[in-house]
């Protein structure tokens, strides 16, 4: 016990406090988590509003308290016409994302706003160029209570003496501010086409617990800049029988020195289209970096159920590599819920779940 009290120490002073290369979670069903796939997308669907709602849930067999990340969003949408009466699409959200370390109650928080403005290209109403800015504030903090030094044990049985090690606030926000554009277009009623690109953390800022040191020329650094993280993804559905789409996409993204590719297909099934009754079927796979190169380092399963405007749905990430394989094979689970107001079934804007 008191070794691996010793280690959890190690880890959560050496990589948490100190200067590490910090990563956003971001969500397998990144379609189903919009606001954080591109801000341009703030805006992008068929309706007059959209609540989101999405939980991840990552390595529940290995510790006792897995990693969770919580993201709430809702979003409205406005029509006006231009110049040729064809109708501009005006876009505003609001975004909630926690995410929480749950061995140290480390948490990083943030609450967003967004903007957007989609231009219609042709008089066919048929095409889209959207350009969508978020503005938020980032709140992290860490409880010291949970955390163990050596000088803490009393060299019998626990660590139950008072640490001299000098410790910085466990509280601070920061700024943030990302940038989108995206490009739907629609050549017939069967197939619709979609691009986009965003950078989050335009501004990379110091999320350092040591960032305003109360020594002075500290032996550490007091600088660990949020690296930007670069999104982009190209997606299309086609409908291949009255009942039946086909959902084929790419997602990338990289941070730092850390980068992904996920492709993959979902398949829509409609039950009865006077309801907007619908399955949702997929499989993904996610190239990831490793120490061996890049490599297949997940497979995703996911599968929904569409009804009145709600789709919900689940996935699941089974782990594949050599790593993982020898942690039991631990998984991550995940669920969404996105619910669309007033469905108009008329804009090409909007990538499907």
């Amino acid at each position: 016990m008191i070794r691996r009290k010793v280690i959890l120490t190690i880890i959560s002073v050496s990589f948490i406090i100190f200067s590490i290369n910090a990563q956003d979670a971001v969500f397998s069903q990144f379609y189903a988590a919009p606001l954080s796939l591109n801000p341009a997308l703030t805006g992008s669907f068929d309706g007059t509003y959209r609540v989101s709602a999405n939980y991840r849930d990552q390595w529940r067999s290995v510790i006792n308290d897995p990693l969770s990340t919580y993201a709430a969003s809702g979003e409205v949408q406005f029509q006006r016409l231009n110049a040729n009466n064809n109708p501009d699409l005006i876009g505003a959200g609001l975004l909630f994302y926690s995410d929480r370390v749950g061995t140290f109650d480390l948490n990083t928080t943030q609450i967003s706003l967004f903007g957007s403005f989609h231009k219609a290209l042709s008089k066919k109403n048929n095409s889209y160029l959207g350009a969508g800015l978020q503005i938020g504030i980032q709140q992290r903090n860490i409880n010291y209570e949970d955390l163990q030094f050596g000088d803490e044990f009393n060299g019998l049985d626990s660590y139950s003496l008072a640490t001299k090690e000098n410790l910085p606030a466990n509280n601070f926000g920061v700024g943030d501010i990302s940038l989108g554009i995206h490009y739907a277009v629609s050549p017939n009623k069967d197939t619709r086409l979609f691009a986009g690109v965003a950078v989050f953390h335009l501004t990379s800022p110091n999320i350092s617990y040591y960032r305003k040191p109360d020594i002075p020329n500290p032996p550490f650094e007091t600088e660990n800049k949020l690296e930007r993280r670069f999104t982009a993804y190209i997606s299309s559905s086609f409908t291949m029988t009255p009942a039946i789409k086909i959902l084929p996409r790419i997602f990338y993204t990289k941070q730092g020195a850390h980068q992904t590719v996920s492709l993959g297909s979902n398949l829509r099934y409609e039950l009865l289209k006077s309801e907007n009754r619908a399955f949702h079927f997929g499989t993904w796979g996610r190239l990831a970096d490793s120490v061996d190169g890049k490599g297949l380092e997940s497979l995703i399963l996911m599968t929904g159920i569409e009804f009145n405007g709600l789709v919900i749905g689940l996935s699941y990430d089974m782990n594949i590599s050599d790593l993982i394989n020898e942690n039991q094979g631990q998984g991550t689970f995940e669920l969404s819920l996105n619910y669309t107001g007033l469905h108009e079934n008329t804009s090409y804007v909007c990538p499907e779940f």
